[in-house]
């Protein structure tokens, strides 16, 4: 499963660098990163360790990703389009 996840997020990358289909890839980018925001939902004693507002290295992960997610939007938005 992390050879696949690998494959995956390399994926997204080399999309990002060849910047030919923008809306396919950025879609996946924030679908990708936004997955790991789920674990604010399901598993909330892992995100914060030992109590809230302190939160665990997993926690520290998924708030990064929820941040790339967002700049991935801004990116998509902001950018113009390449003919």
């Amino acid at each position: 499963m992390n050879r696949l996840l690998g494959i995956f997020e390399t994926s997204i990358g080399i999309g990002l660098l060849v910047n030919r289909v923008r809306p396919l890839v950025h879609g996946l980018l924030v679908a990708h990163l936004l997955g790991t925001f789920l674990t604010f939902i399901t598993g909330l004693s892992i995100v914060f360790k030992p109590h809230f507002p302190i939160l665990s290295l997993d926690g520290e992960f998924v708030i990064k990703n929820s941040i790339l997610a967002v700049a991935g939007l801004i990116t998509l938005l902001h950018e113009p389009i390449k003919r």
